[in-house]
């Protein structure tokens, strides 16, 4: 028992200098209350536990070999060099990045290193904390001495493992460390360092040469100075009906906050707003990317993102998230050198999930609005809020629910609830930032509808289909105060006119004055839009399903389904269907150029 003994204490050092030195206190206490930090808490330790049962394997059956027989001290200070330099070289190198970071290295920070090695090395000495680095130093040289310790401990040729115990611990190094990189759950900011530094090493690898290995082009750098660019805030919401809110003529006050800023101008609402897809991970890359689909082939991957024409323009940029953005891999198509700031819904709380984010309330006042406060450079800025996904019970606290009883947890009065608390947090972010810095433009659309059930759970559709309370989303724009009053025309004349998500791109592009270097397919609300122009919704789009069917929406508002396999018009509302190359040229056009 004595070497088991070792090896527990050795690993229990090693969490404790990981917990308490490598992060720190106020890290344990802002994060560690929330089931998903102690899933990957656990999950990281494990591994750890498992890998260095592994080098403890290795190393008893080196020490009883022949070769360490004749050359004992040579193989010895050998392995045990090439052990600590797996364990102490990334907590240290994770220890650096999160004294001034608060967060561990990300996919992006090793492609700069790959690249920038010696100014990678000057950063980890200008930043490590010397006084903390030796703490952390002892630590982990405890751990491992007690490491140590536990193989000196093992009987000469016995075996320390059986087949499989060892099959056992290989199978859980192999497989957690590839959940850590690609599982969704997997939250570096929550692991041991050891763990995350080698899961995203792994997801770096697979970003740079795997599925995900495409290729962005580079957005030549502007000469001209940003100073004089407004900021610009784009809020992205989550399932937000038009049929729900207040401001789009709900006889319940589900948005008061948001109704008085319409009643004295101070927001323009758009009246016929299409979404891009009727799911986020459809909608969301696409309009940062200014494309709509169909999309078969994937054209969203050789295109720039908007966060790279800002930075390129010279504009602080940001990207906020009341949500998880590792799912379906939008982190790895979003997240690059482009973004000064990115601080996912995980960082704000640790109870996130797929269906329910952070507190909107709390992104903003901790997050969006100090960074508001303390940029004194023109920024850009997107964040996606919690809004209103199912189970709509859980998108608003007991405090802020007026609509009682909720009864189910996707009733009405749940939805409305959640509703009226993001105009809450929609009118804080507004009234704030129009206080500071009167100079900024404010976006914001939903990234889809939802079809509610009106207390009737069982008959809830929630956002799939082509319906309209799915597709045509609401969206209003806050212009800044400074907007001379003939574009402020333009924009309320195109307001009341067909728009698309994908506009706001072409729209920020415009206002940035910069010119697309790849074709986009948003139109910017500076000038009069057409009122004849084609606009599609999709999920026939790689980031998600890729399923052969979408919708396009005529002039007159009429939804005519399109499906791709049987290459077919339905026309739901008339229960007539006809062929796709029957449709007009203007949009056999379209659909030709994108498939």
């Amino acid at each position: 028992m004595k070497k088991i003994h070792f090896f527990l204490s050795s690993v229990g050092v090693l969490a404790f200098t990981d917990v308490f030195l490598v992060h720190d206190a106020a890290w344990l206490v802002r994060h560690g209350t929330g089931l998903r930090f102690y899933v990957n808490w656990a999950v990281s330790t494990l591994f750890l536990a498992a890998a260095l049962w592994l080098v403890r394997a290795g190393l008893a059956r080196w020490k009883a070999s022949e070769v360490m027989r004749r050359f004992k001290g040579q193989v010895c200070v050998c392995l045990w060099t090439v052990t600590a330099a797996l364990v102490a070289l990334p907590a240290l190198a994770q220890l650096a990045h999160f004294k001034v970071y608060n967060d561990t290295i990300r996919p992006n920070g090793f492609d700069f290193a790959a690249k920038n090695a010696m100014e990678t090395m000057t950063y980890f000495f200008d930043l490590i904390s010397l006084p903390r680095m030796f703490l952390a130093v002892v630590g982990l040289a405890a751990g491992l001495i007690l490491l140590a310790r536990s193989v000196d401990s093992c009987a000469p040729r016995r075996p320390l493992l059986s087949r499989t115990g060892l099959a056992v611990c290989s199978l859980l190094v192999c497989g957690l460390l590839p959940a850590g990189a690609y599982n969704w759950y997997s939250v570096a900011l929550y692991q041991n360092s050891v763990y995350a530094f080698y899961g995203t090493l792994l997801e770096s690898f697979s970003i740079r040469f795997g599925a995900f290995a495409f290729q962005k082009p580079t957005v030549p750098p502007d000469a001209r100075t940003a100073r004089d660019l407004p900021n610009i805030i784009w809020v992205v919401g989550e399932s937000a009906a038009r049929s729900h809110m207040q401001i789009y003529g709900y006889r319940r006050p589900t948005t008061p906050k948001l109704q008085a800023l319409l009643d004295d101008g101070t927001l323009v609402r758009f009246d016929d707003m299409l979404a891009v897809g009727n799911k986020t991970m459809l909608s969301l890359p696409y309009m940062l990317f200014g494309l709509e689909g169909p999309d078969p082939k994937g054209r969203i991957y050789s295109h720039p993102s908007i966060f790279n024409y800002a930075k390129a323009r010279g504009m602080r940029t940001a990207f906020f998230s009341a949500q998880d953005i590792r799912w379906y891999n939008f982190d790895k198509l979003v997240v690059d050198n482009s973004l000064d700031v990115v601080r996912p819904g995980p960082e704000f709380s640790a109870n996130v999930t797929v269906r329910t984010g952070a507190d909107d309330h709390d992104v903003i006042r901790k997050g969006v609005l100090p960074f508001v406060t303390e940029t004194s450079a023109p920024f850009f800025l997107v964040y996606q809020m919690n809004g209103s996904h199912y189970p709509y019970a859980d998108h608003s606290p007991p405090w802020a629910k007026i609509f009682l009883p909720e009864g189910e947890p996707n009733s009405r009065n749940a939805y409305d609830n959640s509703v009226r608390y993001s105009d809450s947090a929609l009118a804080e972010l507004v009234e704030n930032v129009r206080r500071q810095k009167p100079n900024t433009w404010i976006f914001f659309v939903s990234d889809h509808g939802q079809s509610i059930a009106d207390g009737r759970e069982s008959k809830a559709q929630f956002h799939a289909g082509y319906d309209a309370d799915v597709i045509v989303v609401p969206s209003f724009v806050v212009p800044p105060v400074t907007l001379l009053p003939n574009e402020l025309a333009t924009l309320r004349e195109n307001a009341k006119g067909p728009t698309s998500q994908s506009d706001i791109f072409a729209t920020v592009l415009d206002i940035f004055d910069a010119t697309p270097i790849r074709p986009i397919d948003g139109l910017s609300w500076r000038v009069p839009v057409p009122p004849d122009r084609v606009r599609i919704c999709s999920e026939f789009m790689p980031t998600f399903s890729n399923n052969p069917n979408a919708a396009y929406v005529d002039e007159n508002r009429r939804i005519f389904r399109l499906d791709f396999t049987k290459m077919q018009v339905f026309d739901d509302q008339n229960n007539l269907h006809s062929r796709i190359s029957e449709l007009d040229k203007s949009i056999l056009k379209v659909l030709e150029r994108r498939l």
